[in-house]
């Protein structure tokens, strides 16, 4: 999980990493880039396993968010945009102060800890 920067929409939040497609990118092309932008790794795609999506209504936009799972990258996890950053076990993620379009992932994502 990483917190969103305080000078940002929904500043202090934690949210899972990742961010918008931009125009031409598949999802998993999309994952790939943000996820070297904000935490300084590498994913493969052949890695990446489908997990949920997410949808959420805002007061202002609406979004539509494939879920995947990764067990695999090359590099050391560091928040490039100094924001903190942790993995989490179902203690903590319970105790977080979690974006409101990441919580109904919260269960599904301790479920998961746990296999």
């Amino acid at each position: 999980m990483q917190e969103r920067p305080k000078n940002k929409n929904f500043g202090g939040y934690w949210e899972l990493p990742g961010g918008k497609i931009e125009l031409y990118e598949t999802p998993e092309i999309a994952l790939l880039r943000e996820i070297q932008e904000e935490l300084n790794i590498k994913l493969d795609k052949n890695s990446l396993t489908t997990f949920s999506f997410i949808t959420h209504e805002y007061e202002d936009f609406f979004i539509l968010m494939p879920i995947y799972i990764s067990r695999k990258w090359k590099g050391m996890i560091k928040a490039n945009d100094e924001q903190k950053i942790m993995f989490c076990d179902e203690e903590s993620l319970n105790n977080l102060k979690v974006i409101d379009a990441d919580i109904p992932l919260i269960k599904p994502m301790i479920e998961l800890i746990k296999k």
